[in-house]
């Protein structure tokens, strides 16, 4: 069946009055219909047609866009629509309803930290009285700060990366929000940036808060050249660069050097201890449990080597070193 063109669909949708547009051949028809809506606005629908001109009754017809006059183009479009019609200009990509809330949620999360600005004091309240966000922010002190910190240190973040985030989401929009989103979506987005901080004040301070905390851990990471995580990181960002599926590591343990093949999916994470035998190959594991037991494991600052090919991607020594003088440095102070 012969689609619609790019010109017959402009010219019906820029003749006010003409409600149907009809496309047909000797079997069907494509129906578009065409009601007036909000300002400006027309709401398009369409249906197939078989062996028929036009409409009949308890025909179904399918929500097939949202047509501004203004600037002419059609959002929302089905997939219907695009299928009767030729390719145009039209047709606005991604300007469905999904397309826009996602939209939506990223400018107010960029609105909302340009007027907070990483500053207290661009917030009403100066402390929190909500039992829930006080029990909180306890708890990150006791537990989540540390966790996080962890996971930013890893990532090679810095403690002055730490800014507020702004967490506003919207996954569906109103017809009246999606209508404004086209119309003037500035305006929108101020609006809701507005709202969200006259409604959030002691949520923004909670961040605050706890932004201050996780930044005092992890700057006590960086002050301390021996915590165990600048190791992980090194070993991590080796392997990584690495791009091997296998790597050959070599652990001094209970005084005894062993070197096996191990997987490096595993030391791409850092462990909450040690990293388990389990993925060594089994003849290798076997070798390991005879020196170190059967229920031994390997720790980060036990891995003295590691090699891919014949480059060693990972040493140790350098942490030695640092750790060695350290030592030394505190027992001439002693």
């Amino acid at each position: 069946m012969p689609k619609i063109t790019d010109k017959e669909l402009k010219e019906w949708l820029n003749t006010p009055g003409s409600l149907q547009l009809i496309k047909s051949d000797k079997h069907n028809s494509d129906v578009l219909v065409k009601i007036p809506y909000k300002q400006d606005f027309d709401l398009l629908f369409c249906s197939h047609v078989w062996n028929a001109d036009n409409l009949k009754l308890n025909e179904k017809l399918e929500n097939a866009g949202l047509y501004y006059r203004k600037d002419g183009c059609i959002y929302n479009s089905s997939y219907s629509l695009r299928c009767c019609c030729e390719d145009s200009e039209l047709f606005i990509e991604k300007s469905h309803k999904e397309n826009f809330a996602e939209k939506l949620t990223e400018l107010v999360r960029a609105k909302v930290e340009e007027i907070i600005g990483n500053k207290r004091s661009n917030i009403s309240i100066k402390e929190l009285s909500d039992g829930y966000l006080l029990n909180q922010m306890k708890y990150y002190s006791e537990h989540g700060a540390a966790r996080d910190a962890k996971r930013e240190f890893i990532d090679g973040k810095e403690p002055s990366d730490i800014v507020y985030k702004c967490p506003y989401s919207v996954d569906s929009m109103s017809d009246a929000d999606y209508i404004q989103f086209i119309v003037d979506k500035e305006l929108l987005v101020e609006r809701e940036a507005n709202e969200y901080i006259e409604k959030n004040q002691e949520n923004i301070l909670a961040q605050f808060y706890n932004n201050a905390l996780l930044k005092k851990e992890l700057q006590s990471i960086y002050d301390n050249p021996q915590h165990i995580l600048h190791r992980v990181k090194a070993i991590i960002d080796a392997v990584k660069e690495s791009e091997a599926k296998t790597v050959n590591v070599t652990i001094n343990k209970d005084n005894k050097d062993f070197t096996f093949k191990y997987e490096t999916r595993t030391l791409t994470f850092a462990p909450d201890s040690y990293y388990s035998s389990y993925n060594m190959r089994a003849s290798d594991r076997r070798e390991f449990e005879n020196l170190f037991g059967r229920n031994a494991d390997f720790y980060p600052n036990e891995i003295t080597q590691i090699t891919y090919g014949r480059k060693t991607i990972y040493d140790s020594s350098e942490f030695d070193v640092t750790e060695t003088e350290d030592s030394a440095m505190a027992e001439q102070t002693m």
